[in-house]
This record gives C-alpha cells, structure tokens and sequence, in this order.
C-alpha cells in the first residue's frame, strides 16, 4: 500500500474508504487525498504554527545577538591559561574561541561549526576552572549538534504538546551528563563543591538566553534538579569509600 500527498497515478475506482476522502483506491494502491477535508484544516493549521514559531526564535536570536553585539572583549591572561589548559587536558582539538561579556548571566557557550566559550562576571576566580570545563565538555559531547537536532524535531511536531515536553527533558538530560562527565573522577567533597558553585551561579544570574548551554540555569527547578543528582552520586561515592577502607 502506497500512501503520498500527491498521487500521481489516475483513479479508477471511486471508492473512499473514508467518509472525509482522505483516502482513495487507486491503480497502484491506496493513497492520501490532498484535498481530503482533514488536510485543508491540519496543514493551514500546523504551517501557521511552524511559521509563528520559527519568527519567535528568529526574533529572539536577533534579539540575542543585538546584546553581545559591542559587548564582548578578550577574558584575561589567566583565564586563557586556564582555557588553553583545559582544552588540552580534554583533547578537545577543534578550533574553539574565548571571549569575556560583561553582563550578570551565566558562563554559556555557544556554536556549532565554531563554538565559543563567554565567561562572565559572576564567575569568582576560583570557579573559573570548573566554568571553563563545563563548557569545554558541551563542546566535547557536540551538545550543539543533538541540540540543533531536537529544535527541528520540535518543529515537525510543534503542535504535539509532548513535542515540548521532549525539548525541556532534552536540554535538562545534557546538563545532567555534562554534570556527571565533569565530576566524575571528582571526590565527594569536590563534587559537592562543584554542587556550591552551580547554587552561588543561579542565585547571581540576572536573566538567560535560550541560544546558548549555560552552566547554570536561572529557573530554581532546574539547579535543584541537578544538585539533587549530584549530591546521589556524592553519597555513593561516599559509601562505595567506606566499603573499600573496611
């Protein structure tokens, strides 16, 4: 059974299998009316949809770039020690940038063919290692990538509510590994201050963008989330410890 938009074979038998034609009995099988009632409603519907959607992330990303536009300058000397450091250690071998913005939000990262890593104020020089791995390690995982990916299957199925059910589950689980690749030869102390620093970053965060992978979000939900996980693998490592000296 062949099923297209357009059939391009001649209909021979006038038999409708269903009572709104959406599909016909043809020479070479049964196909999809286009001109089906169910199409002449859902189509419209569903490209209205897509094309509102796409203007609100086309404006949004405008709006994004207008912000860092005139705002980012080249971070300090140690702290591009610190990044080509780090870059190294994770055999991360693509091109990837440094730059510093002067605004209240979270170090992010941004890009897929050429990525950059902005570091922001609210980083204190001691969290400026953690903060540079983080977002190394979103590059290393092509978190962009998968990212891309998952926006465009939000867009073929934006009017399935679970669609942006997905999308948010989506950008939580690639925090969460990001967390758990990071601190993962981390002992349970560092990791609960790896845990601190993510607290003390949302607390500063003054506002976020959707087009970058934030080290630390600004919804309470999300760093309570994290944090919880965290601390599980703080109190495994703990006891797998405890286990091992007895």
């Amino acid at each position: 059974i062949l099923f297209t938009l357009n059939p391009r074979s001649t209909i021979v038998f006038d038999e409708y299998l269903y009572p709104q034609n959406t599909i016909l009995k043809t020479s070479a099988g049964f196909e999809l009316n286009p001109r089906g009632g169910f199409y002449q409603i859902f189509l419209p519907i569903w490209g209205a949809l897509l094309l509102l959607i796409i203007g609100f992330h086309l404006f949004r990303y405008l709006r994004f770039r207008r912000q860092l536009s005139g705002r980012l300058t080249l971070p300090s000397e140690p702290q591009q020690t610190e990044f080509a450091f780090q870059k190294a250690a994770m055999g991360i071998r693509r091109p990837v940038s440094l730059l510093y913005y002067d605004a209240p939000v979270s170090p992010f990262t941004c890009g897929i063919l050429r990525p950059c890593v902005v570091l922001t104020p609210i980083v204190s020089p001691d969290m400026v290692s953690m903060a540079i791995r983080h977002e190394l390690q979103h590059i290393r995982s092509w978190d962009f990538f998968f990212r891309a990916a998952a926006f465009l299957v939000l867009l073929l199925h934006c009017f399935n509510p679970f669609s942006y059910l997905f999308w948010r589950e989506f950008r939580a689980v690639q925090e969460e590994a990001c967390d758990e690749k990071i601190t993962s030869g981390l002992s349970p102390e560092q990791i609960r201050g790896y845990g601190h620093a993510l607290v003390e970053l949302s607390l500063s965060i003054q506002k976020k963008s959707f087009y970058s992978a934030a080290l630390a979000p600004k919804k309470h939900r999300q760093i309570q989330r994290r944090i919880v996980r965290l601390g599980i693998r703080s109190h495994k490592k703990s006891v797998g410890a405890g286990i091992c000296l007895a």
